[in-house]
């Protein structure tokens, strides 16, 4: 992340996660699916106080919890 101060650094995490998330679902790749849920728990740890904050953990636990049948990765998120 060369700017961790934009405007647009919390919305491009976000979407990043959203991206992985889709292509991991889609083909079924674990490793996609990871690096999703590690794009929200940046947003998260980096911005705890943005607004998309909140969304992007409910998302990582989400995945954890649906599609890598993580249920303790998902306990930490939610």
């Amino acid at each position: 992340q060369t700017q961790p101060q934009s405007i647009y650094a919390t919305r491009s995490l976000l979407k990043i996660g959203d991206l992985r998330a889709a292509q991991g679902r889609a083909s079924g790749d674990r490793k996609t699916l990871r690096a999703a849920v590690a794009a929200y728990e940046k947003l998260a740890t980096n911005y705890p106080n943005d607004p998309l904050a909140g969304e992007a953990l409910l998302d990582a636990g989400q995945l954890c919890a649906e599609n890598l049948k993580d249920l303790e990765g998902a306990r930490r998120f939610y």
